[in-house]
């Protein structure tokens, strides 16, 4: 902090501030000049769907650094919590502008849904001028050398060019973004791939009997109702092509492309497939057994009703693919990632699935027996009516509105759980334990718990209405601002639990509980019913 002597003695520091500093330089040269009359906003959002609320920045500390050739401006804001245990915020946007032109809000507003909306271009992020003083020129990081941390760095003012040809090819690299992706919507379905004739490359393989197949082009080439023993295909495209009722033994692929092929029905027993791409490919019925998958992309696949059995996927990305009516048994799902996937009625017996990401993924009706998921998270997927028996959660995180109501759990043991504002909605746990989890703000209305352990589980700001508890522990657990209206407890274990601030009704009850040093605070104003 600056010594008194330098304090001003007012709130903040006004729009315009010249400065003279005398004896820093040889001979006493002077550095004069001003600080840039701008100022910073910034606006917070609660949550996506909510406006946003200012936060008044003041100019609160002036930095001069004359041994670096850099000034600083720091603005102070605060953001108060409406209680105790009030949550962070979701987003943060912060710009600057023009002390004399300030921006409205809508303009910020649509900065946000550019960068935020669905499907944004990836470096939306980096498009810093829309987010400073019209026409203020920028300095920006190319290299390392360009870095304030570095050696090298120079606190020189950039040339415009230099700071303008950055951010055009900001945009470049925006614009070719898109265009691949309309590119790859549009070639979605357009392939017209040929019948396979005697003198296409695959069928010629085919015909020579060869046991490995290197850098093949295999066009329209039907392998339907063969059986491929011991074969080895490395770097080979596969467009068009035909395996249905197709048998694979003991074969390895490295690197292979499928485009627009058919699996239907084929069988699969002890094949390694690594670094390979499947484009548009229908796996119906398929069978997969003792199968290690690699490194592999599944775009658009269909493999409904397949089954997978002694499987291994490690590090697979699955985009906009069908599993359901399908089947996992004693399958290990490591590091894969699945997007916009479904899986409804998909059955899940003895599978291990470590450090995966469902995201946008459909699962209704999902079973899952005698299975463990750990360290994977469920982002904006919809799992409803699903049944989970006899199985090990650790470390498993829900986020943005996952839906997980009407699911059934059963002897299952669920430790360090990230349930924030998931939706359990009329579901149903028996003989659970969960243990060292967060469920702040989640949905259990009309959901049913029976002998479940939930020691020290937080369900703060959680929706409990017609909620059913009996002989439950909640012991030491925290139920602060929660809604408990119609919520009925009987034989529960409450000792230690913070029950400050809940709203309840003459409807809740709470029957042959244990309530030592609970505590109890009513609330202080009424929820609408």
């Amino acid at each position: 902090m600056a010594p008194p002597g330098q304090w001003l003695k007012k709130s903040a520091w006004p729009d315009s501030v010249p400065f003279k500093l005398i004896g820093f330089r040889p001979d006493n040269e002077e550095i004069s000049g001003a600080f840039p009359a701008v100022s910073a906003r910034a606006f917070v959002w609660d949550n996506p769907s909510a406006p946003p609320s200012e936060v008044t920045l003041l100019r609160k500390t002036l930095w001069l650094l004359p041994d670096n050739d850099m000034g600083l401006m720091v603005f102070t804001g605060s953001v108060p919590l409406t209680h105790l245990f009030d949550e962070p915020i979701d987003t943060l946007l912060v710009g600057l502008d023009d002390s004399h032109s300030l921006r409205e809000l809508e303009y910020y507003q649509q900065v946000y849904k550019s960068r935020s909306v669905e499907g944004a271009a990836s470096f939306e992020f980096l498009k810093d001028p829309e987010l400073m003083p019209e026409g203020m020129p920028l300095n920006v990081i190319r290299d390392l050398a360009d870095h304030p941390d570095s050696l090298r760095y120079s606190a020189s003012a950039m040339s415009e060019a230099e700071s303008e040809r950055f951010y055009q090819d900001v945009q470049d690299a925006i614009d070719r973004q898109e265009q691949q992706k309309s590119e790859e919507q549009e070639t979605l379905g357009d392939l017209n791939v040929p019948a396979a004739g005697k003198e296409e490359a695959g069928t010629q393989w085919l015909e020579s009997k060869e046991d490995t197949a290197t850098n093949v082009t295999f066009l329209g080439t039907d392998f339907s109702g063969m059986t491929l023993d011991n074969k080895q295909f490395r770097y080979c495209m596969f467009t068009g092509c035909h395996f249905d009722k197709a048998t694979f033994k003991d074969c390895t692929f490295e690197h292979c492309q499928f485009t627009q092929s058919d699996f239907e029905n084929s069988r699969w027993n002890n094949v390694h497939l690594s670094g390979c791409l499947f484009k548009q490919a229908e796996w119906q019925k398929a069978a997969f057994t003792h199968c290690k998958w690699e490194k592999s992309t599944f775009e658009y696949g269909v493999f409904k009703h397949a089954q997978f059995t002694d499987n291994a996927l490690d590090n697979c990305l699955i985009n906009h693919s069908d599993f359901s009516l399908g089947t996992f048994d004693h399958c290990t799902l490591n590091g894969c990632f699945f997007s916009e996937t479904h899986c409804d009625q998909t059955q899940f017996n003895q599978v291990i699935i470590t450090s995966c990401i469902f995201e946008k993924c459909d699962g209704p009706k999902a079973c899952f027996t005698e299975s463990t998921i750990e360290k994977t998270s469920f982002i904006s997927s919809s799992w409803v009516g699903g049944r989970l028996s006899h199985c090990y959660l650790n470390s498993l995180t829900t986020g943005l509105n996952t839906n997980l109501s009407e699911s059934h759990f059963e002897q299952c043991s669920l430790n360090k759980m990230g349930f924030l504002k998931v939706n359990l909605q009329s579901s149903t746990f028996i003989n659970c334990s969960m243990l060292e989890s967060c469920c702040d703000k989640a949905d259990f209305s009309q959901a049913t718990l029976i002998a479940c352990d939930m020691t020290a589980v937080r369900l703060k700001d959680a929706n409990l209405v017609h909620s059913h508890w009996q002989n439950t522990s909640l012991q030491q657990s925290m139920f602060y601002n929660a809604d408990l209206r119609d919520a009925t407890f009987q034989r529960c274990n409450l000792a230690g639990a913070n029950l400050a601030m809940i709203s309840q009704n003459m409807d809740t009850r709470f029957e042959h509980c244990l309530t030592e040093k609970t505590h109890w605070i009513p609330r202080r104003y009424t929820v609408p019913a």
